[in-house]
């Protein structure tokens, strides 16, 4: 009882702390004195002290809302934000942690840490939980920063196969207009003998550039007509 007592405390605590923080942000004295950051470090990981893994719904509410508490972080050059990725990658909250390697100043350490991440992550895992936490409320902006990073790395890598029966699939197609990589995705498809997936693919991305394929034309002749223009 006593310990339940002191958790909600505590919890109350941070809460009205959070509320003074950002209502104090447009005080640019206020940034220069240290208790400033040690003010937000605190109320930015007072919810990875209780939280377990994989976090309960509760707990996962109170991680979800320090990563809106990060976002709004004038200090954020004084926060370990690396520590606090991995923070969320021990709670099984991957889109988060990268999310939190999105935010590192320097565009180097963030480039490569942000790479190391991707290399050792389940990019479907990321976008699934994109989908079941971050498309509401204030970080739906971001979400779609994250989404399109995964799927520019699944291009990149080329893993297409992990994707094809995927129900990110369309969102994948999409990205790869987007990027002028329809080519590579059209050869991956043909390679499965999916002629008419690759077909309808061409015929979506014609569409969307204004260019109208006429409704006879044979499957073979609008990839024999895409796959002979230079791209």
């Amino acid at each position: 009882m006593l310990k339940h007592f002191v958790t909600e405390f505590f919890s109350f605590q941070i809460q009205y702390l959070r509320k003074v923080l950002i209502a104090v942000t447009g005080i640019h004295s206020l940034w220069q004195i240290p208790n400033f950051s040690r003010a937000w470090r605190t109320v930015i990981l007072a919810p990875f002290l209780a939280a377990s893994c994989p976090p309960n719904p509760k707990q996962l509410e109170a991680c979800c809302e320090c990563f809106v508490t990060l976002l709004k972080c004038p200090v954020l050059a004084d926060l370990d934000v690396i520590g606090i990725a991995k923070q969320y990658a021990q709670l099984d909250l991957p889109a988060f942690a990268l999310g939190c390697l999105l935010l590192i100043p320097q565009p180097e350490k963030r480039e490569q840490q942000i790479q190391g991440f991707l290399s050792s992550s389940n990019p479907e895992a990321i976008l699934q939980q994109v989908d079941e936490c971050m498309n509401t409320g204030e970080v739906a902006g971001f979400a779609s920063q994250i989404r399109c990073l995964i799927l520019d790395n699944i291009i990149h890598e080329k893993q297409y196969e992990k994707f094809s029966k995927s129900k990110y699939f369309p969102l994948l197609k999409l990205q790869v207009m987007n990027n002028n990589r329809v080519k590579e995705l059209v050869e991956y498809l043909l390679s499965k003998n999916c002629a008419d997936d690759a077909a309808a693919l061409v015929t979506e991305y014609q569409e969307r550039c204004g260019n109208s394929i006429p409704a006879d034309l044979l499957p073979c002749d609008i990839l024999k007509m895409f796959l002979s223009t230079p791209q």
